[in-house]
């Protein structure tokens, strides 16, 4: 008889055998695609479950040896485990790991092969008897029921196919209405506005009369609507309705003192049709903008006063030193330059008519022949600093700068006003300036740009040091961020469209060699104009620059470096009008203290332009455009780029030089 300890021992036995899990059998023969048999390893990973029989499987891997394509292996069924579970099989030979299974095994008393326990990963349940994981409750994931309740539901007006609105109960919803209909904010749609509400433009229409000193009757082809949409003109000169003239349909009836003589020329531009009570939504104003004359408490806006806004891409600035000092031959890199740079050249430079230490009044007197002859679409008014400065009352200059306003407005360009920094010990006058500035702007229902604000120190009030002892002398950082002001400011009044670039070498228009950097070898010429240290351009690319681009990079602050284009000769003839465009990127400059050109030398001569000129600049991403006409005698133009003194990097791309002459732009 066996002793009691040595019974208890084998009753032990008899129940962890009796306690373990069943196994399949999995056997099968591997092959390789081309019909040889697979050697290697087969490792499988599974992580804790539990199996249908309650077996408690730890999370572990084996390695199972695959010998002339022999497989074989025995697994705990894990198609009905808890948590859902798989087997994950690598199948490793020659070192590599050659492509990986799921498994799903389900419990058999028969041998399976591998397709009976092979299933998608991304697809439950599967070939060999599988299940698929069990369905879960969304209550049994942590957070789910929470997300479910803040996210949107269908509402019973839903229907495919239409604009969504989210009612009032914050369902989705669909608009209801006839696809011709416009949606409002509220979610409601209606009619859109009737074309007829749409105005059509006459241009410099010669009114029909006998001009003899005497005659007062001139007539119009059609009836201006609004009457006070008429801008008339004798010989260039505004004519102010009720002073020099009245109009009564088609009928213009000049006043004593203003009545035409003999050799005088007549032009009138008006509006015809539409309806003055018709508003847009996206703009107020509390004066209509297609007139000049007094203020008027009329908030209603035209729809072709809302064109008005954001017609045209050209655009200037009228200033004293803040505006900068502008020149037909050269851009310097102040605000209002960088501004046009950095927005793409959407903001096109049309020309800087700043003159330092000018007062609001020689700007009045010459507001006419600087700019409006110039026929600008849009003028930024940076001016007052030399006023404020000389102890102007702030009320006075405002009031001449109104003047301007109305004569820019008279000649159909949107003044922008912009505000000045403050003008040395006068930081109470600046203030109370600025905002009867912003206040003017409101009245006149045009533009209102806070240029300055940045540059203000909180504990003086005046210009930080780090940017400038005063407007005339600002640094490099501080036009940057007056520039970044502005486009923030004006982006809606603009077509975000920028002008003509090249993108192709093989376009047909544009007159510069290997403007995309393309060529191999290049047809540029990295030169050392001053100094010891050469300067090679780096071909290299920009996903956002199509082409190549050159990248120079000056380390040497002594010396002065060039990068020339090989010189054009046809295409073009003294007197054409042509634009210079090109995409740029720079970095390190404003820190390097780098003063870098773009610019066109015309030769024979020293004739040159600058659509760059000393910049001292960090541009992200900016393109310059600048329009200039061919001088006479010059029979070659050739493109550059010089890095003066200082370091840092400049890249250039899609550099393009079209004659708008010849494409008749």
């Amino acid at each position: 008889m066996l002793p009691g300890r040595l019974m208890a021992i084998l009753f032990s036995l008899t129940g962890l055998l009796l306690a373990q899990p069943s196994v399949t059998t999995i056997q099968d023969t591997i092959y390789k695609a081309d019909g040889s048999r697979f050697d290697g390893t087969a490792v499988i990973n599974w992580i804790t479950f539990d199996a249908s029989d309650a077996s408690n499987i730890g999370q572990q891997s084996l390695s199972v040896p695959i010998v002339n394509g022999t497989f074989y292996v025995q697994l705990v069924p894990n198609n009905n485990a808890h948590p859902t579970n798989v087997y994950t099989v690598h199948y490793n030979s020659a070192g590599l790991e050659q492509f990986t299974e799921t498994w799903s095994v389900p419990a058999s008393t028969v041998t399976l092969r591998v397709r009976d326990v092979r299933v998608d990963p991304n697809a439950p349940g599967g070939p060999g008897g599988t299940t698929g994981p069990a369905s879960i409750a969304e209550t049994q994931v942590t957070g789910l029921s929470a997300d479910l309740i803040l996210r949107p539901i269908k509402g019973s007006g839903f229907s495919p196919g239409r604009t969504a609105v989210v009612n009032d109960a914050g369902e989705i919803e669909s608009v209801a209405g006839n696809p011709s209909d416009c949606v409002r904010v509220n979610g409601t749609a209606a009619t859109c506005f009737d074309t007829a509400s749409l105005a059509s433009f006459v241009d410099a229409e010669t009114p029909t009369g006998v001009i003899d000193s005497l005659n007062t009757s001139f007539t119009l082809v059609n009836a201006p609507l609004p009457s006070t949409s008429l801008q008339l003109y004798r010989n260039g000169v505004y004519q102010t309705a009720g002073i020099d003239f009245t109009v009564s349909g088609n009928n213009i009836q000049f006043l004593p003192g203003a009545i035409p003589q003999p050799g005088d020329l007549l032009l009138a531009s008006y509006r015809v049709g539409g309806l003055r009570t018709t508003t847009t939504q996206q703009i107020t104003t509390a004066f209509p903008l297609t007139g000049g004359g007094p203020l008027a408490n009329n908030p209603a806006l035209a729809l072709a006063d809302a064109a008005f806004l954001r017609r045209g891409h050209k655009a200037m600035v009228l200033g004293d030193s803040f505006a900068g000092v502008g020149a037909s031959w050269a851009i310097p890199g102040n605000w209002f330059a960088q501004a046009t740079v950095q927005f793409r050249s959407v903001i096109r430079y049309a020309g800087n008519a700043g003159v330092a230490a000018d007062t609001v009044a020689g700007m009045l007197a010459r507001v006419n022949a600087d700019v409006i002859s110039k026929t600008p679409d849009k003028v930024f008014i940076a001016a007052g600093s030399t006023d404020i400065a000389a102890g102007t009352a702030p009320t006075a200059v405002t009031a001449t700068v109104s003047a301007i306003v109305a004569l820019l407005k008279a000649a159909n360009i949107l003044p922008i006003l912009c505000s000045i920094p403050p003008v040395q010990q006068f930081v109470s006058a600046t203030t109370q300036y600025n905002l009867q500035l912003q206040h003017l702007a409101d009245l006149q229902g045009i533009p209102f740009v806070d240029v300055s604000a940045q540059l203000v120190d909180s504990t003086t009030g005046r210009i930080k040091a780090a940017y400038g002892a005063d407007i005339s002398n600002l640094a490099g950082s501080a036009n940057r961020f007056m520039a970044t002001a502005v486009n923030s400011a004006v982006a809606a009044l603009f077509d975000q469209t920028p002008p003509w670039i090249p993108t192709s070498d093989l376009d047909g228009v544009n007159l510069i060699v290997d403007g995309l950097f393309q060529a191999s070898p290049s047809r540029w010429t990295a030169s050392l104009v001053s100094g010891s240290v050469p300067l090679p351009a780096s071909i290299g690319s920009d996903y956002t620059i199509s082409g190549n681009t050159a990248a120079l990079s000056k380390t040497d602050r002594a010396s002065v470096n060039a990068l020339r284009g090989v010189a054009i000769t046809t295409g073009f003839q003294p007197g054409d009008r042509i634009a210079f465009t090109g995409r740029i990127k720079t970095s390190g400059v404003e820190f390097g203290g780098l003063a870098f050109d773009a610019g066109l030398q015309f030769s024979p001569g020293i004739n040159m332009f600058y659509p760059m000129f000393h910049w001292s600049a960090d541009i992200r991403d900016g393109q310059w455009y600048a329009e200039t006409v061919v001088p006479a005698g010059v029979t070659s133009i050739t493109p550059f780029f010089l890095l003066n003194q200082g370091i840092g990097t400049v890249v250039v791309g899609q550099v393009g030089l079209i004659n708008l002459t010849v494409l008749g732009l």
